[in-house]
């Protein structure tokens, strides 16, 4: 209570909690706020979603922390895969304690979901309650993301992620080392085999990872362990060529040594972005009403890129991912100092105009026929 009325120490509040949390804080503050009202967030279930991601990722996204801004509160819920995917996403948040509530469409499909009202839609309840909707697809896809330079998209390659896990046995490393089969060796072997590879990939392509486990004690041959990499490639094509020459490394590890090898890929890759011209142009017009100016992408090096599963949104439906200076130039993101920034005054300044520019963009696509149009046309050309 104290910090509220520290005028003389403190220039501004951000509070994150609750509506009683904010509105207590609002009353009492002399203190400038920077507040949010309702925190209303989706859940989208695609008509291709993989049955059991979606039903996982619903429960999560609801009754982790059903008290926080973040919690879903709405699940949208594509009509063409309703008769398929509702009921048991419905069975495992009724099983978590949830109280569901639906649209006459989804109540037709499972009679356990209480009626909802047009307040549903509008009401953040903090509460294990959420409220089911079916939709007619997505039409668009929009998202931003913090950089050091104003850009219209994000520079983007796909991306695989791996898992190595290296089985071997245990042995004293000074009584009978010849008794072991070191699996640190194992993964160290196929660590260096990447590093090798790395000479002789295309400038697009990146292998980068880290070893998560060595082993627990000197004096002990090590019987597990496990790494973690990512593979990037420009396109899908290119990715799947590449991750059969990272296996390659693994494998070469185990038969160097004799330990087992464990690979798991992750479930998907993420895709590259499908850059979506008139909507970009519409958020670049936008965004530069507000002040912004934007660099040529074109004239970014071609080692400039990063991966996001945006672009897997964008094969599916007109997208766009801008990037907005949260930071000088000379930042590089994801380090102590591209933080500081993004915690500033210019941070600030970038999270405010992402999110007007992307509002405007979306309204422009909601009222003009042609903006859809040409944006649809697009994605379809190119799919």
């Amino acid at each position: 209570g104290e910090m509220l009325t520290t005028v003389d120490h403190i220039d501004v509040i951000v509070p994150r909690g609750g509506k009683s949390l904010i509105k207590r804080i609002s009353a009492e503050s002399r203190v400038p706020l920077f507040k949010h009202l309702e925190g209303l967030c989706h859940t989208y279930v695609d008509r291709d979603a993989d049955l059991e991601m979606a039903r996982a990722i619903t429960v999560n996204a609801k009754m982790r922390r059903t008290g926080i801004c973040g919690a879903t509160e709405t699940l949208l819920i594509d009509k063409t895969c309703a008769s398929t995917h509702l009921k048991p996403i419905v069975d495992d948040l009724i099983a978590a304690g949830c109280e569901v509530r639906g649209d006459d469409a989804s109540r037709a499909l499972d009679d356990r979901l209480a009626p909802a009202t047009e307040d549903d839609w509008t009401t953040e309840y903090l509460d294990a309650v959420i409220s089911v909707r079916q939709v007619d697809g997505v039409d668009a896809a929009m998202m931003i993301h913090p950089s050091s330079v104003n850009l219209v998209t994000m520079p983007c390659v796909c991306l695989a992620e791996l898992e190595v896990v290296y089985h071997g046995e245990a042995a004293h490393a000074a009584a009978m080392p010849e008794r072991g089969v070191n699996a640190l060796d194992a993964l160290v072997a196929a660590y260096q085999a990447v590093a090798a590879l790395r000479q002789h990939i295309r400038p697009t392509e990146r292998i980068h990872g880290i070893i998560t486990d060595g082993g627990q004690a000197p004096n002990i041959v090590p019987e597990r362990a496990e790494g973690r990499f990512y593979v990037r490639a420009a396109n899908a094509d290119e990715l799947a060529v590449l991750k059969q020459r990272v296996e390659a490394c693994f494998r070469a590890g185990a038969t160097a040594t004799g330990a087992e090898l464990e690979l798991r890929w992750g479930a998907a890759d993420y895709l590259d972005i499908r850059f979506n011209d008139p909507l970009a142009a519409a958020f670049q017009r936008n965004a530069e009403s507000l002040g912004r100016e934007f660099f040529p992408i074109e004239k970014l090096p071609a080692s400039l890129q990063g991966s996001t599963d945006m672009g897997n949104v964008s094969h599916r439906v007109p997208s766009i991912h801008p990037m907005l200076a949260s930071a000088p130039l000379h930042c590089t993101i994801h380090n102590a100092e591209f933080e500081k920034w993004a915690g500033s005054e210019m941070g600030d300044s970038a999270a405010l105009d992402g999110a007007k520019a992307l509002a405007m963009t979306a309204i422009d696509y909601l009222a003009d026929p042609d903006l859809r149009e040409r944006a649809r046309g697009i994605f379809e050309a190119g799919a």
